[in-house]
């Protein structure tokens, strides 16, 4: 009897040690959606917190890692693409009893401005604006805005 006692009690340890039987999974879902506007040949880095997403194409897009009922995500670019610019709408939020598929990443074409300043005399400059970004030219020569602009964008001088 004392040898059948100490076997049950052993045997009820190991299912203690385990935790016992079949708990229940809580439902994930995954946070994903669409980009528009991705050149040929380009690529693009998203980010929802450490979860990264390299993508080659426009196209819809889910990230890898699945988020439970109420959890919170924020969609990011982490990498522009080159020659490009992309944005997010509908990147942060609440995840709620379903798969998120809202996330929109547009991406457009930016292009560098510039130009050629000549017959400026020596010890002279001038200001070039362009919105709210100001380039002041104090030599001849190129010049160049340090950040680079979608289509519809006028220089003053």
């Amino acid at each position: 009897m004392a040898r059948y006692l100490a076997t049950s009690l052993s045997l009820f340890a190991i299912l203690t040690a385990c935790g016992g039987g079949g708990g229940t999974t809580a439902a994930t879902y995954s946070v994903g959606g669409t980009v528009n506007g991705l050149a040929a040949n380009a690529q693009v880095v998203l980010a929802n917190g450490a979860d990264k997403l390299t993508l080659n194409a426009a196209g819809a897009f889910t990230f890898s890692k699945s988020l439970t009922s109420g959890a919170t995500f924020a969609v990011t670019v982490e990498s522009q693409p080159a020659g490009q610019a992309c944005s997010v709408t509908n990147g942060s939020g609440t995840v709620s009893s379903s798969n998120v598929t809202s996330v929109q990443v547009s991406c457009v074409t930016v292009y560098s401005t510039g130009g050629t300043v000549s017959g400026l005399s020596a010890g002279a400059s001038v200001t070039l604006k362009r919105g709210a970004e100001q380039l002041s030219v104090s030599s001849n020569g190129n010049s160049t805005f340090s950040n680079a602009v979608s289509t519809g964008i006028r220089l003053k001088l």
